[in-house]
């Protein structure tokens, strides 16, 4: 390789002259810039090509709704909706104030206050990375203990402090990023900024230690008052655009639960036409972005079985409307987050999903089977959505690739090699024997191999490691989800773990994965880190037996040549099924000339306990801000420990079987306990009460209840089920679930509430049950 000449020659002129460790690092850093300029970094995906993509694929598969995307009205407006100064003056008011105990109040005041520029300027930033750049850096931000190159502190010393500075803020940068995109999901709380102050503290003493360690300067002061009005300021605004979703939210959600006597008087719903929509230029997330002058009289249409004494104000629907868009835009959101946790390039399959999503919540509303809605969505309702969304998953699906590409792009290659070139010329010029010049190719191609295998492994460890401690069983998953559901004491969560309990798992999944995988413990320590750990442990060991039998194999057929032994330990590897090497891997070493096979295979096996550290220190370092996994463990978890996502037709009780295609082999969709089906919603025909019978009881009885997909709905015995549902199996018992039965009691009015109905008619003993005595039934299932 052309780099390796370069740093063998300039290592060579440099041999006999004795340069200091600084003078030494600077003459690389130079000629590895000057070859990095020179080097090619196009990459063959760019956000044209994507967009064009997401364009041809909604012209395939959704002609219906490519027809309406040309109603899009490219606004360069910023939404200036989304900075409600009411929401905006307290959250300022709150970072201010935590500010003051940091920084005292005149500093804390410079930071919050914004002249109407530079509030323009954070309003339309859309991410932290990158947005520091060396112009920002003044030389009030670094102060050089001891120059670099050893001439005194000129301004080659600053330049290059100044460079090392822009890379650790960057650094900086990208974890509040992530912290902002990955775990808020509510309205603002002082607690976030908090969370931020300290990581920025944090960052900055680390880096201080390794700055002046390894550059021989360090960060002022004035360099963290600088970062933290930078991150504070866009911070501000990106929780005000979050209030502002909440808000949209909390009022829809009480617009719902106004009482009738309140409400307008009841109208038709008139006609209306497509809304030309302007797409939002700074969506934090989806979920909350389409509100009530996004539905149009033409997005539905009213269910002709009700009278219509008996519908809602227009106004009343299209809060429902936007209730249920909502849903999916949060499941969306809930993908997205998926996606960027992981280490993937764009395809086209991640917005074939979406707009499958998208197709399938509207199809399942307007069966209205899981559901008490009056009205149904149209394909114009349909249109508005996908318009709305696609723009956004554009535009992050664009960032996600440039993500890949700037890791594995020639250049991003590059980058991670560089370590391996540093090692060739700081040896050449130490005029290090070829035989450690060897060694230390061959121990970086060995962290590199190592390393880009567990990446593939881990993903299937951590899906093992939560799946035992679930014991394999779906059960176990439900009865934890239910006790944490008990402890949370919030009839929002019971409600959405009834209205789709596989979406719900999903979303308590993916934080107990966090809580499980990233968190520290007393140890430390993450799980993830003690895997990856474990792991590396196993594959060294059985390495440090194929260095031996390669060298054995070479003495005893006098083959003294490294190609024979690289060609040895290939193959004795393979044999033992550790890693799948190539000769590629190898290729820096295997033109080496080495003349002492067993003295190379020796300072190997010594290097053993650090070429460990070296593999083992990033996953150590690895959190839930930084993870990149190659597949993210939550699909397989959910695959392979929830699977079946049907639910009881009489009471939303999820089907047992963890096997998704156990319907190929005969065997119904069961439940291991039922529930009283006014938690799902069926109440008595006169009287509206909510029914606390349970489904295994009814079958065995010759009570009747009305069904139907469409407008007319037909009586049906609960006796005869397997007429209509041929796939489920309930067994007539008499059991019953002091669970359900206790969240029942516990919500009587909320459930009332949810479906439009009457409380149930509660046994006075139902009343009696605790909430310890609920969790404990949990155990008897």
């Amino acid at each position: 390789m052309e780099i390796n000449q370069r740093a063998q020659q300039l290592a060579t002129e440099m041999r006999g002259a004795k340069p200091t460790g600084d003078i030494l690092k600077g003459k690389f850093d130079l000629m590895w810039e000057t070859w990095m300029t020179e080097f090619n970094t196009e990459t063959s995906e760019d956000s044209v090509s994507i967009k064009q993509h997401i364009e041809s694929l909604i012209w395939d598969k959704f002609s219906a709704d490519a027809a309406f995307l040309e109603c899009q009205v490219d606004d360069s407006e910023p939404n200036t909706s989304m900075m409600q100064i009411d929401e905006y003056t307290p959250i300022k008011d709150d970072i201010h104030s935590s500010l003051k105990r940091i920084y005292g109040p005149e500093i804390a005041s410079n930071i919050v206050q914004m002249s109407d520029d530079e509030f323009q300027i954070f309003q339309d930033l859309i991410r932290l990375e990158g947005s520091i750049g060396i112009i920002d850096i003044a030389d009030c931000h670094i102060q050089i203990k001891r120059s670099l190159f050893g001439f005194g502190k000129d301004k080659e010393d600053r330049d290059t402090c100044k460079k090392q500075t822009v890379y650790s803020t960057n650094t900086l940068l990208q974890k509040i990023d992530m912290f902002l995109d990955r775990e808020i999901a509510l309205n603002f709380n002082v607690k976030y900024a908090e969370h931020i102050f300290e990581t920025i503290q944090r960052h900055i003493e680390s880096q201080n230690k390794i700055l002046l360690s390894k550059f021989h300067f360090a960060l002022t002061p004035n360099y963290g008052i600088m970062v933290t009005t930078h991150i504070i300021r866009y911070a501000m605004i990106w929780f005000t655009n979050l209030n502002v979703n909440y808000r949209r939210r909390h009022i829809t959600q009480s617009a719902q639960n106004t009482a009738l006597g309140n409400r307008q008087k009841s109208g038709n719903v008139v006609s209306g036409s497509y809304r030309k929509t302007k797409p939002n230029k700074k969506l934090v997330k989806l979920e909350g972005s389409i509100n009530t002058s996004d539905i149009l009289a033409n997005h539905i249409s009213m269910i002709k079985s009700y009278e219509k004494k008996n519908w809602n104000t227009f106004t009343d629907i299209r809060n429902d409307a936007v209730a249920v868009t909502d849903k999916m835009l949060k499941k969306i959101d809930t993908r997205l987050t998926e996606y960027n946790a992981q280490d993937v390039r764009f395809d086209i399959s991640f917005a074939t999903e979406i707009l499958l999503l998208i197709s399938q919540e509207i199809d399942k509303h307007n069966k209205h089977l899981e559901n008490t809605y009056k009205f149904n969505l149209l394909p114009p309702y349909r249109v508005m959505v996908v318009t709305h969304v696609q723009p956004f998953i554009t535009d992050f699906l664009v960032y996600l690739n440039d993500k890949y590409n700037k890791k594995h792009s020639p250049k991003g290659q590059m980058e991670e090699y560089k370590g391996t070139v540093w090692t060739l010329f700081q040896n050449v010029v130490d005029s290090k024997t070829e035989n450690v010049i060897a060694s230390n190719f061959f121990r970086k191609a060995i962290c590199k191999a190592v390393t880009d295998h567990l990446d593939g492994l881990l993903p299937i460890i951590v899906q093992e490691h939560i799946m035992m401690s679930f014991a394999h069983e779906k059960y176990s998953l439900m009865k934890t989800i239910m006790i944490d559901l008990a402890e949370k004491e919030d009839f929002y969560h019971f409600a959405v773990f009834i209205n789709d309990p596989s979406e719900y798992t999903r979303l308590w999944m993916n934080q107990y994965i966090i809580n499980e995988i990233f968190d520290q413990g007393d140890e430390n320590c993450t799980t993830y880190g003690r895997l990856a750990q474990s792991q590396i442990k196993k594959i060294l060991k059985q390495l440090s037996k194929c260095f031996s039998e390669a060298s054995r194999i070479c003495r005893n057929s006098e083959m003294n040549d490294i190609s024979s032994w690289i060609q040895s330990f290939i193959e004795h590897s393979r044999e033992l099924n550790t890693i799948p090497f190539s000769n590629e891997d190898f290729v820096h070493v295997q033109n080496r000339h080495v003349d002492d096979l067993d003295n190379y295979t020796e300072i190997i096996i010594v290097d053993l306990e650090d070429i460990e550290n070296d593999i083992v220190q990033p996953y150590r370092n690895t959190d839930q801000y930084t993870v990149q996994w190659k597949e993210n463990p939550i699909s397989g978890i959910m695959e392979k420990l929830w699977g079946c996502t049907a639910k009881c037709m009489f009471c939303a009780e999820p089907c047992r079987h963890t096997g998704k295609t156990h319907m190929e082999e005969d065997i119904p969709h069961q439940c291991i306990q039922h529930r009283p089906q006014g938690i799902g919603g069926f109440h008595w025909e006169d009287t509206k009460y909510l029914v606390t019978e349970f489904c295994n009881f009814w079958v065995q009885t010759q009570q009747r209840y009305r069904w139907g997909e469409t407008e007319k709905k037909e009586y049906r015995y609960y006796r005869e089920y397997k007429k209509h549902f041929p796939d489920w199996d309930i067994v007539p018992s008499s059991d019953t679930s002091k669970y359900w039965m206790w969240v029942m009691s516990k919500y009587p009015n909320e459930l009332k509430e949810r479906y439009s109905v009457e409380e149930p008619n509660l046994p006075a003993t139902w009343k009696l049950i605790t909430k310890q005595e609920a969790i404990d039934s949990l155990s008897f299932v």
